[in-house]
């Protein structure tokens, strides 16, 4: 769905999301799960905006929550860091995955992408990282935000 305003265009495609039944089952993980039909779905939706609607012609913002935050750090990192699209790195402001765990290793498919530091800085991902106390202690986590 494309909305027209008076400063900014809002593409907001519309996906498959993995429901909360596919959550609650016994040994089944998140990540293979959202890697398939979402990541697809994703992935096409953001390739025709580039293509079609953004031309390669404006800057723009990447914004998501929960699982769609997930996908975003996939536009951001995999998508974007595929050879044959990322010369669209150019026009990239910011992701803004709300929601998700980002560690350092995520950048490794993009480097063109890296952690916000400061407000003027541009290709950068901002996250809120909730963890447990398990989960920070983790080697994953060791040295984050240096």
């Amino acid at each position: 769905m494309e909305l027209l305003g008076a400063h900014a265009n809002v593409y907001a495609p519309f996906y498959r999301q993995v429901n909360f039944i596919n959550l609650t089952i016994p040994g089944v993980v998140l990540d293979p799960l959202v890697e398939k039909t979402p990541r697809e779905d994703i992935f096409t939706a953001f390739d025709y905006y580039l293509k079609n609607v953004n031309k390669g012609e404006r800057p723009f913002i990447i914004f998501a929550h929960s699982q769609g935050a997930l996908l975003a750090k996939e536009l951001a990192t995999t998508f974007l860091g595929h050879p044959s699209n990322r010369h669209h790195n150019k026009n990239l402001i910011a992701v803004y995955a709300i929601g998700i765990s980002v560690i350092p290793s995520d950048f490794a498919r993009n480097p063109q992408v890296k952690f916000s530091q400061a407000r003027e800085d541009l290709r950068v991902l901002i996250s809120y990282n909730s963890t447990t106390t398990s989960e920070a202690e983790t080697e994953a986590y060791k040295n984050f935000g240096t």
